[in-house]
């Protein structure tokens, strides 16, 4: 008979990049409509530009009237903010349940295989 003692994979560790890797794109979700309002409210205020939700003033940047697309960026990033926060902190929930259900079936797996 021999000696060798059976070998015993080590355990398993749980997965969290994908985890990672979704909570990083919910946060984008929030983030890139708050990118293109700063960027918008930038070039609105560097060029002496006024936009507001009542009127649409004239926007001149290079000999061209940009005050329709400055405003609607603006109001789009406003929007795409508020949705994007709703529909994020949705996500966010639905994430934090996936993981914990996730994490307990992976521990009550690696308990039955010990």
């Amino acid at each position: 008979m021999s000696d060798v003692a059976p070998s015993v994979a080590p355990p398993r560790r749980f997965g969290m990049l994908w985890y990672w890797v979704t909570l990083t794109l919910i946060a984008l979700l929030v983030l890139v409509p708050l990118a293109v309002f700063i960027v918008s409210v930038v070039i609105t205020e560097t060029n002496g530009c006024v936009i507001n939700e009542a009127a649409v003033n004239p926007c001149m940047i290079g000999g061209s009237d940009w005050a329709g697309a400055l405003e609607g960026t603006t109001i789009v990033g406003l929007v795409g903010m508020a949705l994007g926060a709703a529909a994020a902190m949705m996500l966010f929930a639905l994430w934090v349940i996936v993981l914990v259900i996730h994490r307990m079936l992976w521990r009550r797996k690696s308990a039955s295989h010990a």
